[in-house]
């Protein structure tokens, strides 16, 4: 189930144009497995009234902007510096901490 959809996505990307309209499709359905395999959990048993709680929705465009921004697994020749509290601190909200 999509939790998102391209009009919201598009919107936190800053796109308004057409072409990448399939590639952004791709990532929302990669980005909420992605999620959920990290999470150790379905999303649907985090819903509430059909909807997931706003940290993670905010934790899956974030992910969606990542990876449309970085398609390579390596970047070279730039200085980086992690920004504290983004994603694993939103998913270390909602992760289940279970061993299955």
């Amino acid at each position: 189930m999509a939790y998102t959809d391209l009009e919201k996505a598009k919107a936190h990307l800053r796109v308004d144009f057409n072409d990448d309209d399939e590639y952004i499709t791709d990532l929302i359905d990669a980005v909420e497995n992605i999620l959920a395999v990290e999470l150790g959990e379905d999303l649907e048993n985090l819903e509430t009234e059909g909807l997931l709680p706003k940290g993670l929705m905010h934790g899956i465009l974030l992910l969606i902007k990542h990876y449309y921004d970085v398609r390579e697994p390596v970047v070279t020749g730039t200085i980086v510096a992690k920004i504290p509290y983004t994603l694993e601190w939103i998913v270390t909200v909602y992760k289940n901490w279970t061993i299955k």
